[in-house]
């Protein structure tokens, strides 16, 4: 079975990274400066991040 919406965020994607010559350097700077040109605003995970990854190491605690 076809998984279109997975075939057309494949394709976006890699049309991105072709236009950035498959630059990571060049990728992320142009993902920046289209973050900083929206209007959207722009949601920050690292303290959740942060928070499970030190709920994960966490020693197991017995009873």
């Amino acid at each position: 079975m076809r998984d279109e919406i997975r075939e057309e965020l494949w394709e976006a994607k890699d049309n991105i990274a072709k236009e950035c010559n498959y630059d990571i350097k060049k990728l992320f700077e142009n993902l920046k400066d289209i973050q900083s040109s929206s209007n959207r605003k722009v949601v920050n995970l690292s303290r959740t991040r942060k928070h499970c990854v030190a709920e994960q190491s966490k020693p197991y605690e017995q009873d």
